[in-house]
């Protein structure tokens, strides 16, 4: 990677730039794939409502 591996952020706990930014990055994308994830099934849902709506009005 790009990010230098030398510059400490937290000395007392020996926490590194690209450390700190690597666990950021990886609780993003868990984050993003959860909320995702989560909010998938209701869209679904809605959407079969609405087709199902849609049909019987035509």
């Amino acid at each position: 990677m790009s990010i230098p591996a030398g510059v400490i952020v937290l000395p007392e706990k020996n926490i590194g730039v690209r450390e700190m930014i690597l666990v950021m990055t990886y609780a993003v994308v868990v984050f993003s794939i959860l909320v995702q994830g989560s909010s998938i099934v209701p869209l679904i849902n809605k959407a079969k409502e609405y087709e199902r709506k849609r049909k019987t009005t035509v």
